[in-house]
């Protein structure tokens, strides 16, 4: 008869919360089982101390909670600890409309749940019915889920107070595995303020302490830039002036941004290219262009071949604009253009329209430099602190008609290397490709452009215009 046939509560300990000792050579069938297991907890003790393992659904944690036994064990490595959410990645786009509710709720506390389901492994945001909302009190009643939906995140907010854990949280977390997060400072200047832990229900309420890690996010203290509200839940409508040197990397690259948004917000891209060029023989090296593509027009073949790589339907216009396209509907243009007419020209079509884009991206480059700019053209953004200046007011010399422009063409491929360097647009655009997700896809950008210049090797970032805010505290 074993010792636990005569000592049922350490039984019930044991089989609440397994202990199996990691061999000194070779696997544990018990604890990779363990490991695989859709669900469970387990400690595996070895010399390197004790390890907790602990599976879920949408959670594989394996967490030491002792530091490494010092006395001799003939026991082998627990292994590495180890946090991976099973369920993915949690939308990026839940985090704003989690504020916005929070904000709304203001000056009173408020809660969310994200939730996973198990079987669709969709994500679901949950706002819970409010028993008692004050600015330091909070009562909610949790979802009822069905078997196979799980809380990833539980959420609350501290109003105008700081973000911490509380007793009272301590206590709503004890019996649960989740990832908790505060959110506080809600509406200040500085804010919000975050503060994390990933929970494991099955550790007593000490290990429980030990094993949640407590961490006050301070904000970005930098200048940034947000991107507003409206661009969630739908295709963002992008024109692409240009199928050139810049034009063709960037209609490459939004392709790839594309498949970036789809898999990561509810974003996608929705793109029309416009260009009144042909292929020639100068454009080949350069230029994602074959001799198979000689003569024909350089929007429609680009774009043709994206469609059919990527499984889109993009559209192409072989013109020039303003003539051929509008920019009326469009949230973001894109002008990879050769002369500063052609900018000129689409400016004063900006600033007599009454619809224009949200944004204006403009790329452009010499032999072995260039840059990059996005702005908000004034009729659409208005007079607010988050409009950022066009290239048009970055660069006023843009407007000067009477300024010499080199716009010849070249006639062969070695005459076009002389001209500019053979990656300076594959560089340029991948810059301003990279500021483009982190715009559409984290929803931020702390920079405006950049200068490259590739013969030096260096990159300057252009400021974002300083808000009040930031003028008062300089």
């Amino acid at each position: 008869m074993s010792a636990l046939a005569l000592d049922p509560t350490a039984a019930a300990v044991l089989d609440a919360m397994p202990c199996y000792p990691v061999p000194p050579s070779g696997g544990s069938p018990v604890i990779d089982a363990l490991r695989t297991a859709r669900a469970g907890q387990g400690l595996a003790i070895g010399r390197t101390g004790v390890m907790l393992i602990l599976r879920r659904p949408w959670l594989e944690l394996d967490v030491p909670i002792t530091p490494p036994i010092e006395a001799y064990l003939p026991y082998g490595n627990a292994g590495e600890p180890r946090a991976d959410l099973r369920c993915g990645l949690i939308p990026h786009e839940y985090r704003s409309r989690i504020l916005e509710h929070f904000r709304a709720a203001l000056p009173n506390e408020a809660a969310a749940f994200v939730i996973w389901n198990e079987a669709t492994s969709a994500f679901a945001l949950e706002f819970p019915a409010i028993d008692e909302a004050t600015p330091s009190r909070l009562v909610y009643r949790p979802p009822s889920l069905p078997h196979d939906c799980h809380v990833v995140c539980d959420l609350h907010s501290h109003g105008r107070s700081r973000a911490f854990f509380s007793a009272t949280d301590d206590a709503d977390d004890a019996h649960t595995t989740k990832i908790s997060i505060v959110f506080g400072r809600i509406d200040h200047a500085d804010g919000p303020v975050m503060a994390a832990r990933c929970v494991p229900a099955a550790c007593s309420c000490p290990c429980r302490a030990a094993l949640s890690q407590e961490i006050t996010m301070q904000p970005d203290t930098a200048n940034r830039h947000y991107l507003p509200a409206g661009f969630d839940d739908r295709a963002i409508s992008v024109l692409l002036v240009g199928c050139g040197g810049n034009g063709s990397q960037m209609l490459m690259g939004l392709a790839s941004l594309d498949t970036a948004l789809r898999a990561i917000s509810s974003r996608s891209l929705d793109v029309t290219v416009v260009d009144d060029d042909t292929v020639s023989e100068a454009n080949l090296g350069r230029q994602p262009f074959y001799r198979c593509d000689l003569g024909n027009s350089k929007a429609r073949t680009l774009t043709e071949r994206v469609n059919l790589a990527h499984g889109l339907n993009w559209k192409a216009v072989h013109g020039r604009v303003p003539g051929a396209v509008s920019v009326k509907g469009i949230d973001i243009l894109i002008t990879c253009v050769d002369t500063a007419a052609v900018r000129r020209a689409i400016g004063a079509q900006l600033v007599e329209g009454r619809s224009c884009p949200r944004y204006w991206l403009d790329l452009g480059n010499r032999a072995s430099d260039g840059q990059f700019l996005i702005g908000c053209p004034e009729p659409s953004a208005g007079k607010t602190d988050q409009r950022l200046p066009t290239v048009m007011e970055y660069f006023p010399e843009l407007a000067d008609d009477s300024a010499p422009e080199d716009d010849a063409p070249s006639c062969s491929v070695a005459e076009a290397l002389e001209r500019q360097s053979l990656f300076v647009n594959r560089v340029i655009a991948s810059h301003a490709l990279a500021l483009l997700f982190d715009l559409l896809g984290r929803g931020s950008i702390s920079h405006a452009g950049a200068f490259i210049n590739l013969a030096s090797g260096q990159t300057v970032p252009i400021a974002l215009p300083r808000t009040p805010d930031l003028e008062k505290a300089a």
